[in-house]
């Protein structure tokens, strides 16, 4: 699960369901991540990569982007 801001209720879902969770990241996710982008999540390093934008969306281009967690922000 990536989340922008972490919750009570996003904690609980991600404990019950054991799917591994990243938040506060150092960009929105929202406003990065397009529909139909292929994704990998790696909770451990707090990491999240775009291997491949959607081909269907306006502007997309065909490299990766990778963002994640940095302490201290």
């Amino acid at each position: 699960m990536v989340f922008s801001k972490m919750s009570t209720k996003a904690v609980l879902g991600a404990v019950v369901t054991r799917v591994p969770t990243v938040s506060e990241l150092d960009e929105d996710p929202v406003q990065v991540i397009r529909t139909g982008d292929l994704v990998e999540v790696d909770a451990y390093s707090g990491t999240v990569t775009i291997l491949q934008r959607a081909a269907e969306l306006p502007g997309t281009w065909g490299g990766s982007l990778e963002f994640g967690f940095q302490p201290g922000k």
